[in-house]
């Protein structure tokens, strides 16, 4: 028996999915001391703007003082990885 998929089921699956692990990575990172980064060419990237940083106590300091309040969810749901 050959099952045929429905491509929006599958599309409507994938959202929901994304959904939930965005939700999941906002808990952690918002309930823990967790400094979220990127790394390219060596340097620490910020998470939220992409400045980079040699040193990870720089970024973390970068990080406390300029995105405090930014919005976690925004920056998950627009992050292209």
């Amino acid at each position: 028996i050959a099952k045929v998929s429905d491509p929006q089921i599958e599309s409507a699956n994938d959202r929901h999915r994304k959904y939930n692990i965005t939700k999941l990575l906002t808990t952690i990172i918002e309930c823990s001391t967790i400094m979220p980064f990127r790394w390219c060419a060596n340097k620490f990237m910020c998470f939220y703007c992409g400045c980079p940083f040699v040193d990870s106590s720089k970024l973390k300091q970068h990080t406390r003082e300029e995105h405090s309040d930014a919005k976690l969810k925004n920056v998950l749901r627009n992050n292209r990885c």
